[in-house]
């Protein structure tokens, strides 16, 4: 995980809560509470470390795959369900695309990801059982997981709300009554909604209760500066759309003319009894495939997956339209489940519309995403052959793109991990960072740590600008603020603002660590109204005590610097 970038606050936060600080009261939380309190638990009853919500991560992911195999399985057969389920894992379990390594599911940058994902995976399975009838018991399972997906993160609020539309809309066209599925739905969720605020009254009152237990619904309208902040934006890929969608074009036009020139190569072998023919098109068409997933510069791939997802609803489309989802239909099951995991795909990739993404949040985001994809591709696009042999040769071709595209990606990852070397924490905190040949921060920030613990009281309060909550996490050392971070979209949230709560409470020491500010628009941290009256503040109160490297925040040097209060 990154040492620097958000990972800090899913560690720091569990562990002030056994603290008796609580999100709402004490931290603001921009998601729901379940996760929080769920790694808390952890901590309370397998001990304090990185390595106990690691372990954890790994088995929910365990449950996560076979829960998606299941559901895979279901839409498109075996064979699709275990190369979706591979490059599950491949792709979107582990990835290290980029330098910053918090977008997997052993160490995610926000556990409500990957605790959501659970959560719909388990939904979605359940919608999607042979037996499922609309009845009490249904709409009691689903509503309680749609409760604590609620908990979650917006996006899985979203997708849950659309997969309780669906699945009513599927109740009601069997002709059954929907008193039944809606009654349970409404007890499940009102169940686990009531637990949860009764639960946090219990430590933080009735009025912050109900506000961290509605946060994952309401914060994103509640906190309007950080949604509508360039940060977010450019995640959804609205600060550059012209660019982006001309993006998505190019491989969108990239993409349809090698699936149509496979196609037709499929169709000429399949029409014709010549061997030949047959055998120059089979490898033909393996050759371009080859050639063009080994050519292809796979991290953007999620580029081409828009014109895709159109490919494949045209083709859902029709046979729903042709055959329907009724359970006495042929095949209904089937496209029950292929139906229900579309919508949540569609559902999470809206949060990167404009710039689709399987690196950064599409490890999460974009993953379904992607295995439906696999499925589709493998189970119902080489239909389009018609013939057994034209079928045959798409489905060889495809899973040789697939295949090679998931290597290419494990390959890439590798180059990065490999070259994590440097040490930092310690025994079961402990992880490894960049050597410092490569990137000289963590080693700084080794050094650091082990300064801060050496010569601060446990008592002593310890400020990182702009972020980098395993400072405090590893040395056990309270971060002063309610904001986790004090970067741009964040302090916008702060009230009173930031620099003022300082004025009246100074923490102890401050760290000045490098931070890349390009993801909101700056060269560099100071650059705004805000973060320089910060930093002025800080300038003239506090002295500087260690330094490791160069100025932290004049690009392109990189440094991190203690600094201590000044005597009164």
């Amino acid at each position: 995980m990154d040492p620097f970038i958000d990972f800090g606050r899913e560690i720091y936060i569990p562990w002030r809560i056994l603290s008796g600080e609580h999100p709402g009261r004490d931290f603001i939380h921009p998601y729901g509470p379940l996760s929080v309190y769920f790694n808390a638990g952890l901590f309370a009853v397998f001990g304090v470390s990185i390595r106990t919500l690691v372990v954890a991560n790994l088995a929910i992911f365990a449950v996560i795959v076979v829960g998606l195999f299941t559901l895979v399985r279901r839409s498109f057969g075996f064979l699709p369900a275990a190369v979706a389920t591979l490059v599950c894992i491949a792709v979107f379990g582990f990835p290290h695309y980029w330098g910053v390594n918090n977008y997997t599911y052993a160490a995610p940058y926000s556990h409500e990801a990957t605790h959501g994902m659970l959560l719909l995976i388990g939904l979605l399975v359940w919608l999607g059982r042979p037996r499922f009838m609309g009845d009490v018991r249904d709409g009691l399972v689903a509503g309680g997981l749609c409760g604590l997906g609620c908990l979650t993160k917006t996006e899985y609020v979203v997708v849950a709300a659309a997969l309780w539309v669906l699945a009513t809309v599927r109740v009601a066209r069997a002709g059954q009554r929907l008193g039944p599925w809606w009654a349970g739905g409404c007890a499940g969720y009102a169940a686990i909604f009531a637990s949860a605020w009764l639960l946090l009254s219990s430590v933080v009152g009735p009025v912050v209760a109900l506000k961290s237990a509605t946060n994952a619904v309401t914060a994103p309208f509640r906190f309007r500066a950080y949604s509508t902040s360039t940060h977010v934006l450019h995640f959804l890929g609205a600060d550059h759309p012209l660019e982006n969608f001309q993006t998505i074009a190019r491989w969108s036009g990239s993409t349809i003319g090698v699936f149509a020139a496979l196609v037709i190569l499929a169709l000429v072998a399949g029409r014709t009894r010549q061997r030949t023919v047959v055998v120059g098109c089979a490898a033909l068409g393996l050759g371009l495939a080859g050639w063009v997933a080994w050519r292809v510069d796979w991290v953007f791939c999620g580029s081409a997956f828009p014109i895709l997802l159109v490919i494949g609803a045209t083709l859902l489309g029709r046979n729903l339209w042709k055959f329907g989802i009724g359970p006495a239909r042929p095949g209904g099951g089937r496209r029950w489940n292929e139906l229900l995991h579309f919508v949540a795909a569609i559902g999470l990739l809206a949060r990167m519309a404009f710039d689709p993404t399987i690196s950064h949040y599409g490890f999460f985001q974009a993953m379904l995403a992607g295995t439906w994809l696999c499925g589709f591709l493998l189970g119902e696009f080489p239909a389009l052959g018609r013939s057994a042999t034209a079928q045959a040769m798409l489905r060889g071709w495809l899973a040789a793109v697939i295949g090679i595209g998931a290597v290419a990606l494990v390959l890439r990852s590798r180059q990065f991990y490999a070259v994590k070397q440097t040490s930092m924490g310690e025994g079961g905190d402990r992880i490894l960072g960049f050597d410092p040949k490569v990137y000289p921060l963590p080693e700084m920030w080794e050094r650091i740590r082990q300064h801060i613990a050496n010569t601060t009281a446990a008592s002593a309060s310890v400020l990182v600008i702009p972020e980098g909550l395993t400072i405090n996490y590893w040395t056990r050392r309270k971060h002063p603020l309610p904001v986790t971070d004090l970067l741009p979209a964040t302090l916008a949230l702060a009230n009173p603002p930031v620099t003022e709560a300082l004025m009246t409470s100074p923490p102890d020491v401050v760290v000045l660590v490098s931070r890349n500010m390009g993801e909101f628009g700056f060269a560099s941290y100071g650059q705004d109204d805000e973060t320089r009256r910060l930093l002025e503040w800080v300038s003239s109160r506090y002295a500087v005590e260690r330094t490791e490297g160069g100025q932290p925040f004049a690009p392109p040097n990189l440094g991190v610097w203690v600094l201590r209060l000044k005597s009164q």
